[in-house]
């Protein structure tokens, strides 16, 4: 069985809202591909909601992982953000959530659960796709090893292309560095060439 390394990423943007004792809490959720972006796309729900008492973000970009709580006391929006997003398996992407005070206070739970909830409210009715990340090999071997390398890639990766010359050579996809099986398999004669990773999107 191949077992991909695997995110779930937003395929558009999407938001969510839910009223806590009189308290909105907008969610705003968008496909970013870096910090830059991000952060430009919570300047523009700002500028959207001038009067917002708060606006709480989070994202989460290759790794990257950052959090705000904009006022509010320290780990009762920030983090509860990212930790649903984290809980979701998402990446490349950003959370807002706009507050407008509704004159109650809701003390440090209310304010987790409230946060944590506006972001599960917006990811209800949010696409989501998978993206795979896969690693690109080529491999060149002589044609004696040729009928087991094929039945290697096709219980381990997706072959893209063959060529027949006076060797045989592969390129593929795996899901996982292979250096190690290849020697074993072809007793240490022939080296696989990394060619990058690549993301599909399904």
């Amino acid at each position: 069985m191949l077992w991909y390394h695997f995110s779930m990423r937003l395929l558009s943007d999407t938001m969510g809202e839910i009223e806590v004792k009189k308290s909105r809490f907008l969610c705003y959720l968008h496909r970013t591909e870096n910090e830059d972006d991000a952060r430009n796309f919570i300047r523009s729900i700002r500028k959207e909601h001038p009067q917002a008492r708060h606006v709480c973000t989070a994202m989460v970009i290759d790794g990257l992982k950052r959090s705000s709580d904009d006022g509010e006391p320290s780990g009762t929006a920030g983090r509860p953000i990212l930790s649903v997003l984290e809980g979701a398996d998402l990446d490349h992407i950003c959370a807002a959530v706009v507050r407008y005070f509704g004159g109650t206070l809701l003390g440090t739970g209310g304010l987790v659960r409230a946060y944590s909830d506006a972001v599960k409210t917006a990811l209800e009715t949010a696409v989501l796709g998978e993206a795979r990340t896969m690693r690109r090999y080529s491999l060149t071997v002589p044609y004696a090893l040729s009928g087991r390398i094929e039945n290697w890639i096709s219980q381990r990766g997706e072959l893209l292309d063959t060529l027949y010359e006076e060797t045989v050579t592969y390129e593929f996809l795996v899901p996982d560095p292979i250096e190690p099986e290849i020697a074993e398999l072809t007793s240490g004669t022939c080296t696989p060439m990394f060619l990058g990773e690549e993301v599909t999107e399904i």
